[in-house]
């Protein structure tokens, strides 16, 4: 029995040093120690670090974007089971993305839901928004090995969208055309960024009901305190703001602690709810939540960021810099929409029902 007991207890250290062993080296040291460096110029709103100074835009940014560092998910287990990488496998068809792969972030929403950003999906107006013609993929849990990078893949259904393109059918427009070829003929959709979410639901047999998922905030963004501290994650494609190698950098959980959110301008912003999160390609989708309450999503991550996903740290409405910021997808139109366009006019709070124990 102690012989046993030896070996259960080798065995559970040698996989926890395997899950987290990806942040022992020290470039990735130095990123977390440099972000915790200046975590006291991002908590409130009492400018101790004189951050809020004039600085300019390019100031700003390289600042900020020191706040995006790797997030060890073997010390948070509802992180690790309750955020996710999403992957679109298109089927052939006459458009840019025939056979290509898309991939974003995701979040469980409940045992079998997952919320992420509509426009990996529907971005190329030649796919058709009633095509079931892909494949998409929740990926979950930490492994910190490169042959394998999540520990869990899931087939995912769309189970809930809105595409409305306000031709005349009395309905909310969610997207215009944004590009045309020489023809005429649209061939790229830009989603309105409250409209920019779709919910998708895991297939049977690949979840089990559990507790690890986020619920939704559904305020408006004009209800929320101008200039909320949040903190914001996501799964980034590797690129140059990323200073470790591409084989480790996709293995990890990005997380900026103390963004702050600004609203949309009571509604009159498109693009959304104003942030200074930092977003690179690959993290819309991305989630954030307050630190009182880190298990309830007020935003997803939305198109229109920045070039370069590096947000100025100042983007008050009433500031110079607010054109420099990135945006978030709030959930209040999703919840309404979700209530009146179900069959049974269920909310989003009951989408749990919807879940079956696995088989």
């Amino acid at each position: 029995m102690k012989v046993l007991i030896l070996i259960l207890f080798v065995l559970s250290i040698t996989n926890g040093h395997a899950n987290n062993s990806c942040f022992g080296t020290q470039n990735v040291r130095d990123l977390i120690e440099a972000s915790s460096e200046i975590d006291i110029c991002f908590k409130g709103s009492v400018n101790t670090c004189g951050l809020l100074d004039r600085r300019s835009p390019m100031q700003q940014r390289a600042i900020n974007a020191k706040r995006l560092v790797p997030y060890d998910r073997s010390l948070d287990r509802f992180m690790n089971i309750a955020t996710g990488a999403i992957i679109v496998k298109f089927g052939k068809y006459d458009g840019d993305l025939s056979e290509a792969e898309a991939t974003g972030s995701g979040q469980k929403i409940s045992s079998c839901h997952i919320l992420t950003s509509a426009h990996l999906l529907y971005a190329d107006a030649k796919f058709s928004l009633s095509s079931n013609n892909y494949q998409i993929f929740f990926q979950s849990g930490q492994t910190c090995n490169s042959r394998q990078p999540f520990e869990n893949t899931a087939e995912a259904e769309v189970a809930f969208k809105m595409v409305n393109d306000g031709s005349g059918n009395g309905k909310p427009q969610d997207f215009v055309c944004d590009k045309r070829d020489g023809k005429g003929v649209c061939t790229h959709r830009l989603f309105y960024a409250h409209s920019d979410l779709i919910i998708l639901k895991l297939k049977k047999n690949t979840y089990v009901k559990d507790s690890n998922y986020f619920r939704l905030n559904v305020s408006k963004p004009s209800e929320h305190r101008l200039g909320q501290r949040v903190n914001c994650w996501g799964f980034p494609g590797h690129n140059e703001n990323i200073p470790i190698e591409e084989s480790k950098s996709n293995l990890m959980l990005w997380h900026q602690k103390g963004a702050q959110i600004f609203g949309d301008r009571n509604g009159k912003s498109l693009l959304g709810t104003l942030t200074s999160g930092v977003s690179y390609n690959g993290m819309s989708g991305g989630g954030c939540s307050t630190d009182s309450d880190p298990t309830e999503l007020i935003g997803l991550i939305s198109k229109g960021n920045k070039r370069g996903g590096k947000p100025v740290f100042n983007v008050a409405p009433d500031s110079e810099f607010s054109e420099y910021a990135n945006y978030l997808s709030s959930f209040h139109v999703l919840a309404a929409r979700y209530k009146s366009e179900h069959r049974f006019n269920k909310t989003l709070s009951q989408l749990e029902e919807e879940c079956d124990a696995k088989r």
